[in-house]
Order: structure tokens, then C-alpha cells, then sequence
């Protein structure tokens, strides 16, 4: 027997066994509706929501938009097909997160969790280099799982759930024309904050709630948390806010734009089947009132819900 046979041999075997496909399978828990999940993966155009490398890049689409495609960037190429109900089989090259991935997306029980199968498809080569490269599980569906559930990053906005605590306001509601209601606001916080002073009450924050706009005029209730001994006093009202869950909202710009946080809290609710409870209410940061619409402001808008 020739001695370079075995060699070869041991060369052959290892070059064959290289070639051995591994398939590695988890299970991630999306905290987001099913609708959200499958929207995210099947459409074309969401991808550059939340693929970190098309975010910064120009991409083309070829074939179908939803569910049979591919997107080439700069640096990234996407191809995604449909296998079956909510089954894919999606190939990416050109960065770190390449490779032959198939992925279903399954309901949960649980409302507004959705759950994915992911599987990669490796040679046994390359799976030993990507241990070896200390690769971790992490593959794009970690992406979409991370812009889905930050409300920053999927409705633009910094949301949070909370519970307030019950509170005493005294409060001063009005009708204002639509023209002047900043300065209005303005007048009628500093009335209450007189009030306050003569009745020796100590002040927190400020409440600010539209209640209604029809045509030219726009009414509101304009409050104050306060604490103290309150008295009667015909010059103000109290109200006594009970404690409830809130979504909170947070925005920085035009006062003006903030409508955009309103839509968006409003998303948020229909997405995760909460109900408003009452009307939506804004505070401000050290209770800085806006002068007028162009006004930059630092505020909150808080929903109470059930």
C-alpha cells in the first residue's frame, strides 16, 4: 500500500466530515404582537427600521415587497423567501450576521407576545470557526426582537407604564380662544399659583388638560398638585385625582409637533389592547408652560388606561 494514501485519506475525511451541515435551533419570546412581528420580517421595507446595516445605507428591492424578496446594500445583501404559513427561509452575506437561517413566527397565548423558531444552517467547518470566533445564538432576529420592543425605537417616542398616587389639585378649567391659549395658560398658572401662596399651600406639579376644540375656541383644566389643609375659598376649585396606571410619554421639540407623541401613544394602546380611562393630560418640565406653538419644551403626556 502506497504511504501517501494515507494522508489522503485522513485529508479526504476531513475535508468530508468539514462538510457535514449542522443546524443550530432556539426559541426567542417577542414582546410584541404577532401582527408586528410578521410585519417587521415579511415586509421589504421595514427592514431598514431595524437591521443595523441598512439603517445607515441605501438598499434596492427586488421581486415582491411582502414575503418574497431581496434587498442589496452597500454592505449587506437579504434574500427572503416563504416557505409556508409565517415560515421563512431568509440568506444574508456580506457582514457579520451572515449565514442560512429559517425562522417561524408562532402566536403566543399570552397577549401581545409572539413567539419565534430560529434555525442557522452551518457547515460543521464553519460551525467549529464560529465557536472558535466566539459567535454567540444572536442572529438579525435579535434586531427586529430589540427595535420592537424599545417604544423609542418602534414609535419614536420614550414610553413608559406607571402608577400615580392619589393627589389634590386645585385646578381653574376655561374656554380660551385657540389664538391665545399659551398666554392664556400662562395667566391662569400664575393665578393659581397666588391662590396657593395666600392660602399657604405648598405646590407640585402642573396639569394641563384639553378637554374639547370646537372652531376658534379651545377648553382646558389647568391644575396644580398641592399639599396643606385646604380651605374654602370661592376663588378656586379642588379636585382630588385618584391614583391609577398611566402610559408616559416623553417629548422634546415644538410644542406645536407634540401631537405626533399623542399618535403615537394612541398606537401603542391599540397594539397592546389597553383602553383609555380618562383624557390624556400633559405636565412640564419645572412646570415651564410654552409661550406659544414655536415654544421648545420638555413635557410629558400621560394616558391614564385600563
Amino acid at each position: 500500500m502506497k504511504k501517501w494514501l494515507i494522508p489522503a485519506g485522513i485529508l479526504f475525511l476531513a475535508a468530508a466530515l468539514a462538510l457535514i451541515p449542522v443546524v443550530q435551533t432556539r426559541q426567542l419570546t417577542i414582546n410584541s404582537s404577532y401582527f408586528n412581528v410578521y410585519q417587521g420580517l415579511a415586509k421589504a421595507q421595514n427592514w431598514a427600521k431595524w437591521y443595523p446595516y441598512l439603517k445607515t445605507e441605501r438598499a434596492s428591492v427586488q421581486g415582491d415587497s411582502v414575503n418574497n424578496f431581496k434587498i442589496k446594500g452597500r454592505s449587506s445583501k437579504i434574500e427572503l423567501r416563504t416557505i409556508g404559513l409565517a415560515a421563512f427561509n431568509v440568506n444574508i452575506t456580506g457582514n457579520k450576521g451572515a449565514g442560512s437561517f429559517q425562522c417561524v413566527v408562532t402566536a403566543n397565548p399570552k397577549m401581545n407576545v409572539t413567539d419565534m423558531i430560529i434555525s442557522r444552517h452551518y457547515k460543521l467547518l464553519g460551525y467549529l470557526q464560529a465557536i472558535a470566533g466566539g459567535d454567540g445564538d444572536e442572529t438579525f432576529i435579535d434586531d427586529l426582537k430589540n427595535y420592537l420592543e424599545d417604544p423609542l425605537s418602534y414609535y419614536g417616542f420614550a414610553m413608559k407604564l406607571q402608577t400615580t398616587k392619589d393627589q389634590f389639585l386645585i385646578v381653574k378649567d376655561g374656554k380660551y380662544l385657540t389664538d391665545s391659549v399659551c398666554p392664556d395658560n400662562i395667566a391662569t398658572l400664575n393665578y393659581l399659583k397666588n391662590v396657593a401662596a395666600k392660602l399657604k399651600l405648598k405646590t407640585g406639579e402642573l396639569r394641563l388638560q384639553y378637554v374639547s376644540a370646537i372652531k376658534d375656541s379651545t377648553s382646558l383644566i389647568l391644575g396644580i398638585a398641592i399639599q396643606g389643609e385646604r380651605h374654602a375659598d370661592s376663588a378656586v376649585q379642588y379636585m382630588q385625582m385618584p391614583g391609577s396606571k398611566v402610559l408616559a410619554g416623553t417629548f422634546k421639540g415644538k410644542y406645536k409637533d407634540r401631537q405626533q407623541l399623542y399618535r403615537a401613544l394612541y398606537l401603542y394602546m391599540a397594539d397592546h389592547n389597553m383602553h383609555q380611562q380618562t383624557k390624556p393630560y400633559e405636565t412640564f418640565i419645572n412646570n415651564q408652560l410654552p409661550a406659544n406653538d414655536e415654544t421648545i419644551v420638555d413635557m410629558q403626556v400621560i394616558v391614564p388606561y385600563v
